[in-house]
């Protein structure tokens, strides 16, 4: 997926084309964020980050959780740990599972060094014909580091999921970046230094508040299965059932040839 990574989209036209939602946000001091470490340990970032997302409740309905200590037990062959993950509150159980790939709805990944910026955006007066072939992913021993790590999550999440996009916010040193993921690849907004100025941090957690299931890029046509379902399913389709792994049951919405739709298991 590295090379089908394109960007810098202008954060605005991000905001325009990715998230559109009607309303107007409530006003936040512009250093919201300014508090988080940065040149410091990774590790350090994560509760600061959480402790103002949650406290202001700039998610309603969303918890964010610490999930850089946990790797989802439903996919042990990678056990990767993701750093910030949202979750929806309604029927969330974290008592076993802090990471938890099939219920993720926003991803965060956070980096104390501006030097681990995975892209690099070409000078604000750079021609249009040199915009054109510009370089935007970053080649250094860094940024190659962290575009495969985001790469990485990113694919694991659609993998885990019946999705058509996925967001991440990505947090490097005093800087961010937005991403949104697809099955064809990923769009990356231009960086912004949300250290001085924390509007546009505050205005994407605002506008995925407000996007409905299908906006943050759930698939529409699939929903989960009923207890009463699940275990019919489970019953006809033993024998395909994966082991060792307690993966929850779907029900497809399905086209058929009269036009008309039907659920399948």
């Amino acid at each position: 997926m590295d090379y089908k990574v394109i960007g810098p989209m202008p954060v605005d036209q991000f905001f325009g084309d990715l998230m559109p939602v009607k309303g107007r946000r409530k006003q936040y001091k512009k250093t919201l964020f300014h508090h988080i470490p940065i040149n410091q340990s990774e590790s350090s970032m994560y509760d600061p980050y959480i402790e103002i997302v949650n406290n202001n409740n700039l998610i309603p309905n969303f918890t964010m959780v610490n999930t850089s200590y946990h790797y989802d037990p439903e996919d042990p062959g990678d056990k990767i740990k993701p750093d910030p993950s949202v979750y929806l509150k309604e029927g969330l159980d974290l008592s076993q599972r802090k990471t938890q790939f099939d219920r993720l709805e926003l991803h965060s990944e956070l980096k104390p060094f501006s030097s681990q910026d995975a892209f690099r955006d070409p000078p604000d007066n750079t021609p249009e014909q040199e915009l054109r072939t510009w370089e935007f992913r970053h080649f250094s021993k860094e940024g190659n580091s962290t575009r495969g790590q985001l790469i990485h999550y990113g694919t694991q999440w659609l993998a885990r999921q019946h999705r058509n996009h996925g967001f991440t916010i990505f947090i490097f040193g005093p800087y961010a970046r937005f991403i949104r993921w697809d099955r064809a690849g990923a769009i990356v907004s231009r960086k912004f230094i949300y250290k001085e100025d924390s509007s546009p941090l505050v205005e994407f957690f605002w506008r995925f508040s407000r996007l409905d299931a299908a906006g943050r890029g759930q698939d529409p046509t699939v929903r989960r299965a009923s207890d009463e379902e699940a275990t019919i399913a489970k019953t006809e389709l033993q024998e395909w059932a994966p082991t060792n792994l307690n993966r929850p049951v779907f029900a497809f919405t399905v086209k058929v040839d009269n036009g008309e739709t039907r659920e399948f298991l």
